[in-house]
């Protein structure tokens, strides 16, 4: 492989998963690079780490002659689901969704990341999903103001 050619593994963004960790701060992987890891303190700190373990990563296998995986793409996760439930469940989230004044949609995402272990970690949730705890929170004080 040329020069020229790993380079260009350097420039394409492969997926990064991204996580707190137990202890504080973060962990995130490149999963296509196995064992392409690092953590660190804060959230910038640890995607240089990132960058550093995937350059790294990236130079170990072009000198050993180890194949170096393309990014895998996300055309399989197109970001719906359709999901069947019983009519009382879908009527249980609903009204919950209503009572914090969200969309059942923002409900279900906030509680399906919480159930997958990304609960509070807005690094994980897009901003408007992130923002509906707090927006909840919000309606909830109000309406409780008008009571």
């Amino acid at each position: 492989m040329s020069k020229q050619s790993s380079e260009r593994l350097l420039e394409p963004d492969y997926p990064i998963t991204l996580y707190r960790a137990e202890e504080g701060g973060f962990v995130a992987e490149h999963r296509d690079l196995p064992g392409c890891l690092t953590q660190g303190e804060t959230l910038d700190e640890t995607l240089r780490n990132l960058l550093a373990a995937k350059k790294l990563w990236i130079a170990t296998a072009r000198e050993h002659g180890d194949e170096i995986p393309l990014p895998s793409t996300d055309e399989r996760f197109a970001g719906r689901v359709l999901v069947r439930m019983p009519r009382s469940l879908h009527r249980r989230l609903f009204e919950r969704a209503e009572s914090e004044g969200v969309s059942l949609n923002q409900l279900i995402v906030a509680m399906l990341a919480a159930a997958a272990g990304m609960g509070s970690a807005a690094v994980a949730l897009d901003d408007r999903y992130s923002n509906a705890a707090t927006h909840s929170a919000r309606v909830s004080e109000a309406r409780a103001r008008r009571r």
